[in-house]
């Protein structure tokens, strides 16, 4: 646990209480280590403002720049389409290239903005029953246009039956748009583009599939991290922001799915997406007993939810990671790390930052501690809930929490 405590000099400062039975001594004997926190306590909240900062700078100067680039690209095209007077071939010329680029940083923007708003948790899904089939038909059709004009064959396939499911319609055509576009770029005239719609077990899966250049196998793990284009001369000249890919994963794994990628050099890629039937929200439970965490299960499952373990702090900030759960219950008596020091590095980082946290204790004293971890985190109260609780109680709280992040 963490307490303050002084110093010779009268300093108080934060320090991570580590209570351990001594082996070998009589029932009772404990050994307590004290470690000085000042620093991780004030990189956690560098790092918590850090991301802040970076946010509020990224909107502030994407929303400074639209402006002036709208100006722009409408005054490109009322001299190029004649409006303002005649124009030769070669002044047609430039003022295109001059559209093409402000096209492309107006591009640009609005995928730093939407990235943005992913990390920061402030792009919330509005998800409605849908026919799934039919919001790929529509971008399919949108995107023919593309593909005519490079005589590339875009074609839309259904393997059997496609039941109804939860999405965001407009975020999932982002994400269709984006994995067709970047098939039609990289896949040379007169081939072949694909998108097939079929079942995986309890998921329906998406998949773009082209005859283009493929990728290399060192270059896949690359492709889902921001800003990254991959080093040859084909991509460069097709342009980019180096965004949309990583978009399209924090999109999908918002509704739930996955996002991956197959491909072979020369001879084409396959990217491919899934969507839960039925989408249950994800609960991760960290507790290092046991009996508690079994107690959680078997109320949280009952109610529908599906619940995630963790024995250990760095094992939940772990799963955290790579699970996105909607909600963390987290005991804030941990054998390694505290609850503290969890919340604190679930707060520093961009990608967990957003999930909320229930606190739970049997210690009156360790909840009360969550005050001065607010105060240091600048956030919002964290709720919190004594042990033992009432079954009722607790699934109702967690129902409340989750209520609000619809």
């Amino acid at each position: 646990f963490e307490w303050t405590h002084k110093r010779m000099t009268g300093e108080e400062f934060p320090a991570s209480v580590l209570l351990t039975r001594v082996e070998g001594k009589e029932e009772g004997v404990l050994q307590a280590t004290v470690r000085d926190i000042s620093v991780q306590k004030k990189v956690e909240k560098a790092m918590v403002e850090t991301v802040k900062l970076k946010t509020d700078f990224t909107s502030m100067v994407s929303h400074e720049l639209r402006t002036p680039l709208t100006s722009i690209r409408e005054g490109v095209a009322i001299v190029l389409d004649g409006s303002a007077g005649e124009i030769n071939e070669e002044q047609a010329e430039f003022l295109g290239a001059a559209k093409r680029n402000v096209d492309r940083l107006a591009r640009l923007i609005n995928d730093v903005l939407d990235f943005s708003k992913l990390e920061a948790g402030k792009m919330p899904l509005r998800m409605k029953a849908s026919d799934i089939k039919e919001t790929v038909k529509e971008v399919v059709s949108a995107q023919q246009v593309n593909a005519r004009g490079k005589q590339i064959d875009l074609t839309m396939s259904v393997e059997g039956d496609i039941p109804e499911i939860k999405f965001d319609k407009d975020r999932i055509i982002q994400v269709v748009a984006n994995l067709i576009s970047n098939a039609l770029k990289f896949t040379p005239r007169e081939g072949n583009v694909n998108v097939w719609l079929f079942m995986r077990e309890t998921a329906v899966c998406v998949s773009v599939n082209d005859t283009g250049l493929g990728i290399k196998e060192d270059d896949v793990p690359k492709l889902f991290q921001e800003f990254r284009q991959l080093d040859n001369k084909d991509e460069r000249k097709t342009g980019g922001t180096g965004l949309g890919l990583a978009i399209s994963k924090k999109i999908i794994k918002q509704h739930g799915g996955d996002i991956w990628v197959e491909s072979e050099l020369g001879k084409g890629s396959k990217f491919m997406f899934s969507l839960p039937v039925e989408r249950k929200q994800k609960i991760l439970v960290v507790d290092d007993e046991k009996e508690i965490r079994d107690l959680y299960r078997k109320l949280l499952e009952r109610a529908g939810y599906v619940v995630l373990e963790a024995g250990s702090g760095m094992d939940g900030i772990m799963k955290a990671q790579e699970e996105d759960p909607e909600l963390i219950i987290l005991d804030m008596r941990l054998p390694d790390i505290t609850g503290y020091e969890v919340i604190g590095r679930l707060r520093s980082e961009s990608d967990t930052l957003a999930i909320p946290v229930l606190a739970v204790s049997g210690y009156e004293e360790a909840l009360a501690e969550l005050d001065k971890l607010e105060s240091s985190l600048e956030s919002s109260a964290i709720p919190r809930m004594n042990k033992p609780f009432d079954n009722e109680v607790f699934v109702s709280m967690v129902k409340s929490m989750l209520r609000r992040l619809e």
